[in-house]
C-alpha cells in the first residue's frame, strides 16, 4: 500500500496577518502561524497528534501536501502620489512661487 498524502490548505488572513491551515483529510485541523515556514513546523507536530485522536495510526511516515492561497491588494499609498501630475497640470508656468517670508526664514 502506498503512502497516503494528506491534503492541507492554507489561506492568508490579511486582517489578522496570519496563515490559517485546514484540511478535509484531518478532522479538527486548524492551525495559524505568521509565515508558511512556521505553519509547516506546526503541522509536522499537529498532524500526527490529530490523526491519532481521530483513530488513524499510519504504519509509515505521514506525508502532507500544503497548498496556499494569498490575495494581495496593491494600494497606491506612496507619499505624494499624484503630486507630480497635479503640479504638471497647473495652468501656467511659474504658477507656484516661494513667498518672500519663507525666503527670509532660510537665512
Amino acid at each position: 500500500m502506498g503512502l497516503k498524502t494528506y491534503q492541507v490548505h492554507a489561506e492568508w488572513d490579511r486582517e489578522a496577518r496570519v496563515w490559517t491551515a485546514t484540511s478535509d483529510d484531518v478532522p479538527g485541523l486548524t492551525a495559524e502561524a505568521e509565515s508558511v515556514e512556521s505553519l509547516v513546523t506546526r503541522l509536522r507536530t499537529l498532524l500526527p497528534e490529530l490523526l491519532e485522536v481521530n483513530g488513524v495510526r499510519p504504519e509509515e511516515s505521514i506525508a502532507f501536501e500544503l497548498t496556499s492561497h494569498r490575495l494581495e491588494l496593491v494600494d497606491d499609498d506612496r507619499p505624494n502620489h499624484g503630486l507630480v501630475d497635479w503640479l504638471l497640470s497647473c495652468p501656467e508656468k511659474d504658477f507656484f512661487v516661494p513667498l518672500e517670508e519663507e525666503l527670509s526664514n532660510r537665512r
